[in-house]
């Protein structure tokens, strides 16, 4: 996949951002949040018009109603509008349309897959944290370096609350799914018993429970 900022904003922005590091949760998330937002200050024209059209999907599609399956899992489903999301995702980095749809059904069934497995081993979100990590977020939003950026993001948006309300909807399921990646590195790196990277790991170990799922394309 190409790299640029669309890339790099999307991972924070997009649902399936997820962190491989250690450490608390919140301090993940606010770690991988502080290197977006302080990214230099300067973007293309070019840049800031996929910027601008990420955003448009970005609300687009947090204002539809998601009733219709995509595929199906034991426990997890993917949504119709969730997978069209990630496709547009996909061609903004630069994929084609094959592989933009064929990596969007992976890392959308991964990421179903991660959320069914966390909530079913019991880790969840509170309001308290939820409120905290987002006051935080708006904080470092205010100080960063690329804010003009990041305001083409949310000029999509029919105002700035709608889309902190938005940033509210992801965190929900992220902050879970960090909470049990974390779990998971713990018990990696406590049992040390294998030549695999924690990197290589982590993907194996989505990819296995994307399989366990055994997800069937609902149309």
């Amino acid at each position: 996949m190409k790299e640029g900022k669309i890339t790099k904003i999307g991972m924070i922005l997009l649902v399936f951002m997820l962190l491989t590091s250690c450490g608390n949760v919140q301090e993940q998330l606010e770690t991988e949040n502080e290197t977006v937002l302080n990214m230099e200050s300067s973007s293309s024209e070019k840049e800031i018009i996929n910027i601008k059209e990420w955003g448009k999907v970005l609300y687009e599609y947090s204002s539809k109603e998601d009733s219709a399956i995509y595929s199906k899992g034991n426990s997890a489903v993917v949504t119709v509008n969730q997978w069209e999301q990630y496709v547009k995702y996909y061609l903004l980095a630069g994929e084609t349309e094959e592989s933009a749809k064929n990596l969007a059904t992976k890392e959308a069934e991964e990421y179903e897959a991660l959320y069914s497995n966390a909530i079913a081993n019991g880790y969840n979100v509170s309001e308290e944290e939820l409120n905290s990590y987002l006051e935080k977020l708006k904080q470092t939003f205010q100080e960063a370096a690329n804010k003009e950026t990041m305001t083409a993001v949310m000029e999509a948006f029919p105002s700035e609350q709608e889309y902190w309300d938005y940033q509210r909807t992801v965190y929900q399921k992220d902050i879970p799914i960090q909470k049990y990646i974390e779990a998971e590195r713990e018990v990696y790196m406590k049992e040390q018993n294998t030549d695999m990277d924690w990197d290589t790991y982590f993907e194996k170990w989505k990819a296995e429970l994307r399989q366990s799922q055994n997800f069937q394309k609902v149309n």
